[in-house]
């Protein structure tokens, strides 16, 4: 067992390795809590956002901003430190329960490291993960196996006290960005039709987000009618693409149907504010 009652600490939803560590950050501060209730008091599930030509949604949104608004009304805030990875590993051993990001397979998953044992040379590393994968574990790294993990760059993020701040401008400030986002997925929806082929590439930056993460956020807050109708367009828009790489047009137009009920739920939100 790491830190009292770990079966709290488990991923609950999509790529929410970094809110799971938040929430593995705040039991030290006798804050408790998990991924959920974070990505919920947020309003995580009303985010949609886009940086360079990908769409972020759910657990790809995350950082300093998002883990703010959760930290400032409780006196805390998320502070982020870059190291070359040489110097992060020597920072590392004078250090203890900070997030950092480690490679695998499937992309970036986000880790802390519990504490560095001399004795065995050695790091003490919480892995958050899923209930169905095994769940949270501790799991330990040489300095070199730690080493191949990482990149270049390794960005550093701890937990601090700080004075109490109200964020609730901040969350009206993401959700209006994630409405004109929407104006934007709009116009790249109709654009689609002009291409020939998709590309893994152009599938994860214009579909992942709202096909794959969108379902899940909505049914945080209990929109399971709309969340089943996107999971049953990602796996025609699956079939599709086996069959001829090409999206049909009719397609587009129940993708631009399931954007306006999306955004009608956003704004049903801000109208009950």
């Amino acid at each position: 067992m790491i830190w009292g009652d770990i079966n709290m600490k488990h991923m609950h939803f999509r790529n929410s390795c970094s809110y799971t560590c938040l929430a593995l950050l705040l039991f030290k501060h006798n804050i408790l809590t998990t991924d959920i209730k974070i990505a919920k008091e947020i309003k995580l599930p009303y985010y949609f956002q886009k940086e360079g030509n990908t769409y972020y949604a759910g657990g790809l949104i995350q950082g300093c901003t998002y883990f703010n608004m959760y930290l400032g009304p409780r006196g805390f805030k998320f502070v982020e430190e870059t190291y070359s990875k040489q110097d992060f590993l020597k920072s590392l051993k004078h250090q203890t329960y900070v997030m950092f990001g480690v490679k695998t397979d499937k992309g970036k998953h986000a880790v802390i490291l519990k504490c560095y044992d001399q004795c065995t040379n050695a790091y003490k590393i919480i892995w958050p993960d899923h209930k169905s994968e095994g769940g949270t574990k501790e799991v330990i790294w040489t300095p070199y196996q730690l080493s191949q993990r990482l990149d270049d760059e390794v960005i550093v993020g701890r937990v601090v006290k700080s004075e109490k701040e109200d964020m609730s401008s901040e969350i009206i400030k993401q959700i209006d960005e994630s409405l004109d986002t929407l104006k934007s997925y709009e116009k790249d929806l109709n654009d689609w039709l002009k291409k020939d082929i998709v590309t893994p590439k152009y599938k994860y930056d214009m579909f992942f987000a709202f096909l794959v993460e969108i379902p899940e956020m909505l049914k945080l807050i209990d929109e399971d009618e709309l969340s089943n109708e996107i999971i049953d367009s990602y796996k025609i828009l699956n079939q599709m693409i086996n069959e001829s790489s090409k999206i049909k047009k009719a397609y587009i137009q129940t993708l631009l149907n399931h954007v306006d009920k999306y955004r009608s739920i956003i704004l049903k939100y801000i109208n009950n504010q």
